[in-house]
């Protein structure tokens, strides 16, 4: 092999840099994508030999009450967390864009670091203050109200684990809505000054109709962590009540690492991928149709 083949030079430099990248991203990322793909239309049981079952196990996926239950699940816990904690976002970003609050940065921060901390500490902390015996409850005791079973019936599981989402993801939306609304040109609140418009007008008419990309994008970006909720279902219920709190990642974690089918475990997967490419299609369209 010449020598002046694996000399960095300015031209092939760029491809040594990428080169661990694009390694760690085909062995972690595209083989993983490609085997889960093909182990969806195969009897994937554990290490025992496979045999092509087509798309048997789609099939059984969208007949499978689990499942179904844990996209109901997904759903009724989007509706409950989704609009508060985008028109919080919103709201936050909004007061922290004025410039007459004061400590903006001390709050920015506040706000976006629960976004930093692991999903695995916060739901055990949350776990830890929710329990029959924790901290809320002694609150609520000490205040003479009597404990609330915060996990002990499915709605009350979908309710903790939406207060959980919308304490980790606003301030997250926070910051993107915040980013877009300093490109507003003060011009426009300055005239609609002028006409009269009190800040609550501005706020609806002016700020929220302008952010409608972000809004979108954040609407996509919430559709497709709910989807892919695990930690919180997995660490506060594991799922129960009565498959209350279940989800499409804990079922297929479930599937995978406690049954060993990968093959219908894949084509979990896959669907909820699918699911979620379609709402973002639906979501993407509409935007253009308002456009």
């Amino acid at each position: 092999m010449p020598k002046n083949i694996l000399r960095i030079t300015p031209k092939n430099a760029p491809y040594y840099f990428m080169a661990p990248g694009i390694f760690l991203f085909l062995v972690f990322g595209a083989y993983p994508m490609v085997m889960s793909f093909l182990y969806s239309f195969l009897n994937r049981i554990g290490s025992r030999k496979s045999s092509f079952v087509g798309l048997t196990n789609y099939t059984r996926a969208l007949h499978d009450p689990i499942f179904l239950v844990s996209l109901k699940n997904i759903l009724v816990i989007f509706l409950m967390h989704a609009p508060l904690m985008i028109f919080l976002s919103l709201l936050l970003a909004n007061i922290l864009n004025s410039k007459t609050t004061k400590l903006r940065h001390v709050f920015r921060t506040s706000f976006f670091i629960p976004n930093v901390t692991n999903a695995v500490a916060f739901t055990l902390i949350f776990k830890l203050l929710l329990a029959n015996d924790g901290v809320i409850n002694d609150l609520l005791g000490f205040l003479g109200m009597g404990p609330i079973l915060w996990t002990a019936t499915p709605i009350m599981g979908k309710w903790t684990i939406s207060v959980m989402t919308i304490w980790r993801w606003t301030g997250y939306n926070m910051v993107i809505f915040l980013a877009a609304m300093q490109n507003i040109s003060p011009d426009i609140y300055e005239a609609s000054a002028i006409d009269g418009a009190n800040t609550f007008q501005q706020f609806f008419h002016i700020t929220i109709p302008m952010m409608k990309n972000p809004i979108f994008f954040t609407t996509i970006m919430t559709v497709s962590g709910t989807l892919n909720m695990f930690a919180e279902a997995q660490l506060l219920a594991n799922g129960g009540p009565n498959y209350g709190t279940m989800t499409p990642a804990l079922l297929m974690y479930n599937t995978a690492w406690k049954q060993f089918n990968f093959g219908y475990a894949s084509a979990i997967s896959y669907l909820v991928s699918i699911i979620t490419i379609i709402i973002a299609l639906i979501q993407f369209r509409l935007g253009r149709e308002r456009d």
